[in-house]
């Protein structure tokens, strides 16, 4: 609801335009969001989609029931965008993860702090070749990052100007933790 009004009287839901205290407008994705939300998001990110109200409940109602399993899309912009990618015409995934094996170790030594170590080896297609790599990194996020890296920059060279600045991990099943 909320979305929809800024969207139709931007003033009503704002005493202060964003921009005067160096913000701007921004509509979150959330299992609170409606079809407004999403129709908004694909419009802010410039996705060159027609998205039809039926395809935006679709989403939404995936959406609702990934976060209900864990996952979270308020601030992950690039999420959102991959699964509106996928809805469009002709779209063809890049590559497909086959497989991976993650390996983190730690490691004592001679009075010295340990060290912590972490390998992931992977498999990924890209179109009908499979990749087999592996990779060494200051954690499994990284590790995995760089191995996929050694796998797709070949097919994908301009990757090499893409960087994982963020990420986070959080418990996917929140009633039974870590368990």
């Amino acid at each position: 609801m909320h979305a929809a009004a800024v969207a139709k009287v931007e003033h009503s839901y704002q005493h202060v335009p964003p921009q005067n205290l160096g913000n701007e407008k921004r509509v979150l994705i959330s299992e609170l969001s409606g079809r407004g939300n999403i129709l908004w998001k694909v419009e802010e990110l410039g996705l060159d989609i027609d998205l039809p109200k039926s395809q935006a409940r679709e989403l939404l109602e995936h959406i609702k029931l990934q976060e209900s399993k864990g996952f979270q899309y308020e601030g992950t912009e690039a999420s959102f965008e991959l699964l509106v990618r996928r809805l469009m015409p002709g779209y063809t995934a890049p590559f497909t993860l086959v497989d991976f094996v993650s390996m983190v170790e730690k490691r004592e030594g001679n009075g010295r702090p340990a060290d912590i170590s972490s390998q992931v080896m992977l498999k990924v297609r890209v179109a009908d070749e499979v990749m087999h790599t592996a990779a060494d990194g200051n954690g499994p996020v990284n590790s995995l990052d760089n191995a996929l890296r050694k796998a797709l920059l070949q097919f994908y060279p301009n990757m090499e100007t893409v960087r994982l600045v963020d990420y986070q991990v959080r418990v996917v099943d929140e009633s039974s933790s870590t368990g």
